[in-house]
Order: structure tokens, then C-alpha cells, then sequence
């Protein structure tokens, strides 16, 4: 008697844990199509905030602008921490390379970010 009661006690345990993970995977799904965080960055100049609205649409994000004292904030939807590094690695590029590398071509809106950068000469 004790035997068949550990064993369906194991198999509602059992039954709870998948659902509770059916549960949680569900949800997770749920969050990578609808995010809720926005990311933003702030710029004062054009090319910057041109270039940052040409890398979104590149990579078939929607974003927003808004005016604000300190320059133009444009915010997207993001629930890929990585991705919001690689769009800020690519404008953190082209800014770089047209501001300090004269006659260097400047990256393409679509082009990955690069794992270094130098100036080429």
C-alpha cells in the first residue's frame, strides 16, 4: 500500500514538474516574439542617427524617434542582449571611422561589426 502510494506521489510530482516546464518554455516563446524591452541610444549627429536608423532597418527592426535637449533618442524592441551589442558595435564603428580615419570607406549599415579596428592607412 505504502509502495503504490510513493509511486503515484512520484508520478504527480513528475506530471507537475513537465507542466511547470511546458509552462515556462511557453512563456519564453511568448517573450522572443512579443518583446517588452526597449533599448535606446541618444545622438546629436545626423549621420550617426541616419546610420543607426539604416542598421534597424537592415536588421528588420521598427524603432522610434523621439527629439530630447541632448539629441535624438531612437528606441527599438530587443529581447537579444547580443543584438543590441552588435548594433552598438556597428555604430560605434562607422562613428569611429568617420570621425578619425580619413579616406577609410565607412561600413555598410548591413555589414557585421568588426572584432577590431584600426585606421588603415
Amino acid at each position: 500500500m505504502r509502495r503504490t502510494a510513493r509511486i503515484i506521489a512520484a508520478l504527480a510530482l513528475a506530471m507537475l514538474m513537465s507542466a511547470t516546464t511546458n509552462a515556462t518554455a511557453a512563456g519564453a516563446q511568448q517573450a522572443k516574439k512579443d518583446p517588452t524591452r526597449f533599448v535606446g541610444l541618444v545622438f546629436d549627429e545626423p549621420k550617426e542617427i541616419e546610420f543607426l536608423k539604416a542598421v534597424l532597418g537592415a536588421m528588420n527592426l521598427r524603432y522610434t524617434v523621439t527629439a530630447r535637449p541632448d539629441g535624438q533618442l531612437v528606441e527599438w524592441a530587443s529581447d537579444d542582449p547580443a543584438q543590441e551589442l552588435e548594433i552598438q558595435n556597428r555604430v560605434s564603428q562607422f562613428s569611429f571611422i568617420s570621425k578619425h580615419c580619413s579616406g577609410m570607406p565607412l561600413p555598410l549599415p548591413s555589414q557585421p561589426a568588426r572584432d577590431n579596428l584600426m585606421c588603415e592607412k
